[in-house]
């Protein structure tokens, strides 16, 4: 089993693209959104990584707690909004001691497209399978820009929120070139399928730990 916490990522960008499915808002499962955020990304940034995301209703204001609570250092946080959702933005992006410098981009293509090149690792969970902005749902569209700009991953498709990265797990399978690299196969089976929050958690952090070492030898 993995340990959850995790120490020295040396600043390395994540890519979070996450937000609640319609059918789970306002049942107990919400609770999960939070709950993996409170380990994931405090564990992120707690350890020197850094988070790269596009501004969700469902997701802003919990991360912004999340980020205080594990004592957020300038430039950790880079928020990627649309411009014409400025006026809809929730208070919170408003907090320059969180979202220091909010990237506002006129359309959803430049917006997606720069957080797939800032960062060096992509997180997926949940996302809406209906009722979406743009061409096809968010998750899956960041996921296949992210894919493109790294084929080699390291990707991390959790189940936990089912939506549509539950649906890129049953269409994408096992053994692709972008998987985690330093879990064993049970280890990814367990992160795509896992239910607990602490556990694929866990396993993304164990994952990026590794990496991060493999890289400074």
């Amino acid at each position: 089993m993995p340990v959850t916490t995790t120490t020295g990522l040396k600043g390395l960008p994540v890519m979070l693209s996450a937000s609640l499915p319609d059918e789970l808002v306002g049942t107990s499962r919400s609770q999960d959104l939070y709950d993996l955020l409170v380990v994931l990304a405090g564990g992120i940034l707690s350890s020197g990584g850094r988070l790269v995301f596009g501004g969700h209703p469902s997701v802003t204001p919990l991360l912004h707690r999340v980020a205080k609570g594990a004592g957020v250092r300038e430039g950790q946080v880079t928020l990627f909004q649309l411009e014409r959702f400025r006026q809809q933005a929730p208070v919170e992006v408003q907090d320059r001691s969180v979202f220091g410098g909010v990237r506002w981009c006129e359309d959803l293509e430049i917006m997606r497209e720069g957080m797939a090149a800032m960062a060096n690792a992509g997180v997926f969970v949940g996302g809406k399978t209906t009722g979406y902005v743009g061409n096809k749902p968010g998750v899956r569209d960041e996921f296949e820009r992210f894919v493109r700009r790294h084929p080699l991953g390291p990707v991390y498709l959790l189940g936990l929120l089912d939506g549509e990265a539950q649906r890129l797990i049953e269409e994408k399978g096992g053994d692709q070139p972008w998987e985690p690299r330093y879990l064993s196969g049970a280890e990814r089976e367990l992160l795509r399928f896992a239910a607990s929050p602490d556990l694929a958690a866990g396993l993304v952090l164990a994952d990026l730990t590794h990496m991060v070492e493999a890289n400074c030898r």
